[in-house]
């Protein structure tokens, strides 16, 4: 039936007959089930399309079923699929295992269905998909499991082993883009670098130029779709240049793809299957969507803005802009009119509908006025809209149906919509509301099947608080290994560093980096920590494993070389990450005091910091302004470096009337206790007090402080452990093997 929603669609309508004569009761159970398949791709987040198809796969299984004349459990299993891509995973299940079917008499998809029900942890899914026999359903597995823990990174890095090397096996995946541009790693988003669009938009056309025609349907195409899919295909065979590869064929289906957004609308009209207005608004949405990923990968999470303005340049423009505005997270379209002004988009299901509830903008076209209301019906139970849905209940005068809201969708839907609920009460709630929902948040954390982020939020007052530093960080440890996406890496980390329990923490760090996936997440994040916490240290290993682990090119693993290169004293070096930080990433005229160009500014000036009779000395210790805080690292590397005394380093850091963090450093240095252990008191549950001047401040306290050290720091990493990707790769050469 295909792998994506246009094979399936494809398919579905090779079941319809061209003329009388096929028994409905043969034709009919087999389009509920082709009409079902093609909308699996919804696993990764679902269009307009999806909803349309599953309804009807709906009304065919009702008159198949209406044909039995005695019907058994065993009937009532077929809608286990329906309901479960309806978002109620939980009657789904429940039917399912009622139905009492033998799992060992099962054909392919219903051999899937059942192993999806049965509700696997994460490495059983990976495995079940790494099965070349189970291909059809690979995927939509992948990514459920992907979203619902939070593994997405692991997913991306597993799709070569999974599924090959080759780029026509990963292209068939190509309905799936949007997920992996937004929602996996850097190197998810950079598989086949936008081809999978195209691909998708291919697939599209081609579908659209052999659709059969109806007198019902719309037919008034600018371009003949046969004309277009001609042309398309000599744009397929044109060399691209250097424009983004998902624009490839844009232009030429350009008019027919607007169609979706200005034409495809009016009453419904009868079909076995789907009719062109259906696929056109699929078009539309599918494009802005792609399109809209795209560029927010590019742009935002990748960082190379000059790659991503030709698809705003392409799709965004004056005469058609209206169309795309909001897949790109932009408020304002042409002639800077607001969302309001295009009620049309309140119908298209996914990333418009998402932006609009997010500003409060849910037209009731019978009223002519905006009902937050609306949207949770308008697309119930669909996991990536619970949030939105709540947030703009809550912010548009019925907040008091929050709560209502919640426990309906909680006993309605599935586990994949709880944690989307559970990210509303847990990032969007404001502090003084998390006592009345508290119930219900236990309740999510209860209902999820692996330890999440999340998990760590609702407990931390009742499991983690009352424990010490270094019970506290055990604890969020064997959290860590129970599910690596928890983030209870950094929480262990950073309490053992609390703790001063230094072993346990380069232990534990060595472990993490080494199953780490995601470089530029953890040269974000964890890596800078390590590399503090190595250097102060002066432990190699623990700062190699900070650097390998954080290699991405990216902006802080820049920093991390940089201040591993001045820790080394290597100058040439730091000034050479400094030229290409500059080349990369502050082009612009307001990065004059950037920092960057202060790594590049203090290597001529090295020699004045290491001489106090320098011709150059008070221009050396002058040359960092205040504000710029992501240079303290680096400052306090070079203080160490160059032996400044204390007057100096002080006169270095700002001097007395500085930043919080530069304050911490100059009490210390000053060996006054008493005013440093009240000023930790005062930053430590700061926002900004993050990173290596985390680790800095907190290591300097402790030898201040002489915080005693932890006797005994055992290995809790579980005994032969194995990561996930590690268990994949185990598990395809078994299959090699066999």
């Amino acid at each position: 039936a295909g792998l994506s929603r246009c094979e399936g669609l494809a398919a579905a309508q090779k079941l319809v007959p061209v003329r009388g004569g096929v028994l409905e009761k043969e034709m009919s159970p087999r389009l509920a089930g082709a009409l079902a398949h093609a909308t699996l791709p919804a696993m990764a987040g679902s269009l307009t399309l999806d909803a349309v198809l599953l309804g009807r796969a709906a009304a065919w299984l009702v008159l198949a079923e209406s044909m039995v004349k005695s019907p058994t459990p065993a009937v009532d299993a077929l809608w286990a699929p329906i309901l479960f891509q309806a978002g109620r995973e939980k009657q789904a299940a429940q039917i399912w295992k009622q139905s009492g079917v033998d799992p060992k008499k099962l054909l392919l998809p219903a051999h899937c269905w059942d192993f999806i029900l049965g509700r696997p942890t994460s490495l059983e899914a990976f495995l079940f998909a790494a099965n070349p026999a189970n291909r059809q359903f690979a995927m939509p597995v992948l990514t459920y499991y992907a979203r619902l823990n939070s593994i997405g990174h692991t997913l991306a890095d597993a799709m070569p082993v999974i599924f090959g090397y080759h780029a026509d096996n990963l292209a068939a995946f190509c309905d799936y883009a949007p997920y992996f541009y937004t929602e996996t790693s850097i190197g998810g988003g950079r598989l086949l670098e936008g081809r999978w669009t195209s691909v998708a938009r291919k697939q599209w056309v081609d579908l659209l130029a052999d659709w059969p025609p109806s007198t019902l349907d719309f037919n008034e195409f600018p371009v003949g779709p046969a004309e277009m899919k001609s042309q398309l295909a000599a744009d397929f065979a044109a060399d691209q240049g250097e424009l983004d590869e998902s624009l490839r064929g844009f232009e030429t289906a350009r008019q027919v793809i607007s169609l979706g957004y200005s034409d495809a609308t009016g009453p419904l009209i009868p079909t076995a299957a789907a009719t062109v207005k259906d696929l056109l608004v699929y078009g539309y949405e599918m494009t802005g969507l792609h399109l809209g990923n795209r560029y927010v990968f590019i742009n935002q999470r990748w960082g190379v803005p000059q790659y991503a303005r030709p698809l705003v340049q392409q799709a965004i423009h004056p005469e058609h802009g209206v169309m795309y505005f909001p897949f790109f997270g932009l408020r304002y379209g042409p002639g800077q009119r607001d969302l309001y002004d295009y009620p049309r988009l309140q119908y298209i299901e996914y990333k418009a509908t998402q932006l609009n509830a997010t500003n409060r903008l849910v037209f009731d076209r019978s009223t002519k006025t905006l009902d937050a209301r609306l949207f949770p019906a308008r697309c119930w139970l669909r996991p990536e809209m619970s949030s939105p849905q709540c947030w703009a209940m809550a912010h548009s005068g019925s907040v008091q149906l929050v709560p209502q809201l919640l426990a309906r969708a909680h006993a309605e839907g599935g586990r994949l919509n709880d944690k989307y609920l559970l990210q509303y009460l847990v990032r969007w709630i404001h502090q003084d509301q998390v006592a009345s929902f508290e119930p219900m948040r236990q309740k999510l954390a209860a209902a999820l099947p692996e330890p999440l982020g999340l998990h760590i939020s609702v407990w931390w007052k009742e499991r983690f608080e009352p424990l010490n530093q270094f019970q506290r960080a055990q604890e969020l440890e064997k959290l860590f290994w129970q599910n690596t996406a928890s983030a209870g890496q950094i929480w262990a980390f950073e309490n053992y560093v609390l703790a001063r329990a230094y072993r346990a923490a380069a232990r534990f760090y060595a472990q993490v980096a080494a199953i780490d996936d995601a470089p530029v997440n953890f040269s974000n994040f964890l890596g800078p920590e390590g590399l503090m916490l190595g250097i102060l240290l002066d432990d190699e290993a623990l700062m190699r494993a900070a650097l390998e682990a954080s290699a991405s090119a990216s902006y802080a693993d820049m920093t991390m070389n940089a201040i591993h290169a001045a820790h080394r004293g290597d100058w040439r070096a730091l000034g050479r990450i400094a030229d290409q930080a500059i080349q990369r990433y502050e082009q612009t005229a307001a990065a004059t005091n950037s920092m960057a160009r202060m790594w590049k500014a203090v290597v001529p000036l090295i020699p004045a910091l290491q001489d106090p009779a320098h011709a150059d000395r008070e221009r050396a210790l002058a040359l960092f302004p205040p504000g710029l805080t992501n240079s303290i690292a680096l400052q306090w590397v070079l203080i160490g470096q160059s032996k400044l005394p204390v007057p100096d380093a002080i006169r270095f850091l700002g001097g007395s009337d500085t930043d919080p963090i530069r304050k911490a450093l100059i009490y210390y240095l000053q060996r006054d206790k008493e005013k440093f252990a009240a000023h930790f008191e005062r930053i430590r549950t700061a926002s900004w007090f993050s990173g290596n001047r985390f680790v800095l401040v907190t290591y300097l306290r402790n030898e201040l402080l002489d915080v005693p050290i932890p006797k005994d720091q055992p290995d809790l990493q579980p005994p032969g452990y194995l990561s996930l990707m590690d268990a994949i790769v185990e598990y395809k050469k078994t299959l090699l093997a066999q």
